[in-house]
């Protein structure tokens, strides 16, 4: 089940003096746990992704259901296997849905295979091409069931990219296709 983190210890407090020496946050042991991950094959090759909770305090995890001005809004977002602070080769699956606990195919899929920190830079990417999102459970979990659990798959055709909006090499394209388990959080900003 997703890991509720609550707030690290910080050090060194405030002097009774008023003067801040410093505040430091200390993570917890174990920070991000992992909550799922993403099997896929990219033109004939497997590929993997872990999924991770990086809230403290926040509206972070990996994978989300979320209100975007009044859009509900699938999220999921890998990192490399094992490496959950690299900002390279990520994974980003984007959707649309008609309600925040949909399952079945969603609407308006984008995925992408940002190659470095650069969200515009390099990259795999679904625009101008076919693609399917399709969740095939999503259970509610926790407190007003503002967390839970969500598995689907997903398929499409990638073609190099950059920039914003996307320029689409459509001579550079390979097939795409996944499954992914994960909890996630529900209902965020």
């Amino acid at each position: 089940m997703l890991a509720l983190l609550g707030v690290a210890a910080c050090g060194p407090a405030v002097p009774p003096d008023g003067t801040a020496v410093g505040i430091e946050p200390t993570l917890p042991a174990g920070y991000p746990p992992k909550i799922g991950d993403v099997t896929a094959d990219l033109g004939g090759g497997t590929r993997g992704w872990d999924l991770y909770d990086y809230s403290i305090g926040a509206y972070d995890a990996s994978v989300q259901v979320y209100d975007n001005n009044g859009q509900a809004t699938f999220r999921l977002m890998g990192q490399q296997v094992g490496k959950p602070d690299t900002e390279v080769d990520r994974l980003v699956i984007g959707a649309e849905m008609t309600a925040q606990t949909q399952t079945g195919a969603l609407a308006k899929p984008v995925i992408e295979i940002v190659a470095g920190r650069d969200w515009d830079g390099g990259r795999l990417s679904s625009v101008g091409s076919t693609a399917s999102v399709v969740l095939d459970s999503l259970t509610p979990m926790g407190p007003q069931g503002t967390y839970g659990h969500v598995t689907g798959h997903f398929s499409a055709v990638l073609c190099a990219a950059t920039g914003n909006p996307a320029r689409v090499d459509k001579a550079a394209c390979q097939p795409f296709k996944g499954t992914f388990d994960s909890d996630l959080q529900i209902g965020g900003p």
